[in-house]
């Protein structure tokens, strides 16, 4: 958070997994001192993770918070504008516990389609910057040591999202380290997408 506010940041993107577990009070009070600081600089944007509550109203507090710039909490999918930058969402699914079931079909087609129609929307934006942030897990992912991601959480075919037409996608992909936080700075570069 310091750095980006040294460097100037104009967006602040913070992918969930706040908490381990359900939010402690001390927990809360700290990561609402932290947004407050990033919104003085810049937007802040939370996309909601699967720890703890997450989903359930357990960053509630945090989008309540002021500051100079906005403060968004994305727990559903969806694009939000901010000046010239068109950020489409894919908070982790309420739903998550139908994985491995045969609900969990119906969640992949709704991910293709919730892709194509972050396409349609990010066309309707020329001249605008276009991200995309998710908290999900790519299928068939591995490992820096080329073992398979373990576990149970929310998993979406890659083709939807080598498909969509953003110039920066940013994922929180289950492998938790401590940077995996998203800072972006004013060198974004228009182009095409680049994921590997």
């Amino acid at each position: 958070m310091y750095d980006g506010i040294r460097q100037k940041t104009d967006l602040f993107v913070i992918d969930g997994d706040l908490t381990t577990y359900k939010a402690t009070i001390k927990e809360r009070n700290l990561w609402i001192d932290m947004v407050i600081r990033m919104a003085e600089q810049a937007p802040v944007l939370i996309v909601s993770g699967n720890h703890g509550k997450e989903s359930d109203g357990d960053l509630y507090a945090l989008a309540k918070a002021k500051g100079k710039h906005s403060i968004y909490l994305s727990t559903e999918p969806e694009l939000i504008e901010f000046d010239h930058v068109a950020v489409a969402t894919f908070p982790y699914p309420r739903k998550a516990d139908w994985v491995g079931t045969p609900q969990a079909e119906g969640m992949q087609e709704a991910f293709v389609e919730q892709m194509e129609e972050f396409n349609r929307q990010f066309a309707r934006r020329p001249g605008f910057y276009r991200l995309f942030f998710g908290h999900f897990g790519v299928a068939g992912a591995r490992v820096s040591s080329g073992q398979p991601l373990a576990g149970r959480c929310a998993e979406y075919p890659l083709e939807p999202l080598r498909r969509l037409r953003a110039q920066y996608v940013g994922l929180m992909s289950h492998i938790h380290l401590r940077s995996s936080r998203c800072l972006m700075t004013k060198e974004i570069q228009p182009g095409p997408p680049a994921l590997n």
